[in-house]
């Protein structure tokens, strides 16, 4: 009888030993198997983004090339509103991002000339769908320029490296410009924003894990570029906070919103943090300041912050969007083109109805900024008509910048 239960005892040991292991295994496989189905669902939508810029049919290398510039005015000088000009503005840059593509493949050093073009033509895109006032042409713009940055990262490992720098200035420029438009169109339709906001900042960090696998790369210069990757990222992920902001000021589906920032969020942070484990000490800083920003859109909480609050901090961030667009409109000028009169959002004709009207007395500063806004917008204004007389608000941004030498 002894014997037997020792027997049995054994056996059920075995199979404890026996199904303690295959559970191992099997989580072992899934978690393995995962990883490499999101590696390659990460490479596959890089793919695809290049592939969407669609291939120029007339680089620079052509007799036609000239002929092909020509048309593309033509097509720009009959888009007779913002949101024709904006599509006509994106679809040139594409083109000049198609044609940087082929000559960087070719080793071409003028692949950095047509990204400086690309950079310059689509921040007139950007402005002319920031200002059209239009959702549609803020969305389609928005989902457009997301695809645009894995091309950018392709152009930037090809060309030589004394012209890597400007070709990763003008991608971060490229990043301002359409988060500045992404900012509009929250201002409409906050779940929109969102949508777009979760799958391109998913694509910069997924774009941070690839850098930080390319092994065969310099060290140094490896470490620079997952720093510049991961700072896009950051930046992305400070939009994502202020998405749920304006949502909440606007009362317009603040817990969709919050829910899906939220989802993306977790998942990036995800995606650096495995990151993190296998980069150059070099470019830790850059990790960390990322993973600190995803983290602060996890800590918006609906509900916490008072509507003068919520006001007070998207005011913060409007700061950068005002400094950038008064720099593109300087450089439209100085290039002759007339300044498209400014539009006012939702969210600040909602807290302008709220503020007290201005019947001539003295009154107290309101602590949401918004009456500064309305100064400034209204010297600004003054500013434009003293320099150019009666603003138009159907002025034009045409024309596209000069050829640089040899394209």
């Amino acid at each position: 009888m002894s014997y037997i239960l020792r027997n049995n005892k054994e056996v059920l040991i075995i199979s404890i030993i026996s199904i303690s292991l295959s559970i191992f295994f099997a989580f072992f496989f899934l978690f393995f198997l995962t990883g490499i189905a999101f590696e390659q669902e990460a490479d596959a939508t890089a793919a695809e983004d290049i592939a969407a810029i669609t291939q120029g049919g007339v680089t620079p290398q052509s007799p036609l090339y000239a002929t092909d510039r020509f048309f593309e005015r033509v097509g720009l000088f009959f888009a007779f509103n913002r949101s024709a000009r904006a599509a006509q503005l994106t679809a040139i840059a594409e083109e000049r991002l198609s044609e940087a593509r082929a000559l960087s493949e070719d080793d071409d050093e003028r692949a950095e000339v047509l990204v400086e073009e690309y950079e310059t033509t689509l921040e007139r895109a950007s402005l002319e769908a920031e200002l059209s006032g239009n959702e549609t042409t803020e969305a389609r713009f928005s989902e457009q320029v997301a695809r645009h940055f894995s091309v950018l990262d392709r152009v930037a490992e090809q060309v030589p490296e004394q012209a890597r720098e400007s070709i990763v200035a003008a991608r971060e420029r490229s990043v301002e410009n359409h988060i500045a438009v992404m900012r509009t169109l929250a201002e409409k339709n906050p779940e929109r924003a969102a949508e777009v906001f979760a799958g391109v900042a998913e694509r910069r960090a997924n774009a941070t894990a690839r850098k930080a696998d390319d092994e065969g790369e310099d060290e140094a210069e490896r470490a620079r570029e997952i720093n510049a990757r991961a700072e896009e990222f950051g930046k992305y992920a400070e939009f994502g906070e202020e998405i749920s902001l304006i949502a909440q000021g606007l009362r317009t589906g603040e817990t969709t919103v919050k829910n899906l920032v939220d989802r993306a969020t977790a998942q990036h942070i995800q995606v650096l943090e495995d990151v993190r484990a296998r980069v150059p000490v070099e470019a830790l800083q850059g990790i960390d300041s990322a993973l600190q920003n995803a983290r602060r859109v996890q800590g918006v909480i609906p509900g916490a912050l008072s509507d003068i609050q919520i006001e007070e901090r998207i005011e913060a961030r409007r700061g950068e969007a005002a400094d950038r667009r008064e720099e593109a409109i300087q450089r439209i000028q100085e290039n002759g083109g007339k300044v498209p009169a400014p539009v006012r959002s939702p969210l600040l004709d909602r807290a302008r109805e709220s503020a007290p009207q201005d019947t001539g007395a003295r009154t107290a500063p309101s602590p949401s900024g918004i009456r500064n806004e309305q100064d400034a917008l209204r010297e600004a204004t003054q500013q434009v008509e003293q320099q150019q007389g009666k603003s138009d608000a159907g002025g034009t941004l045409r024309g596209l910048p000069t050829p640089a030498r040899g394209i």
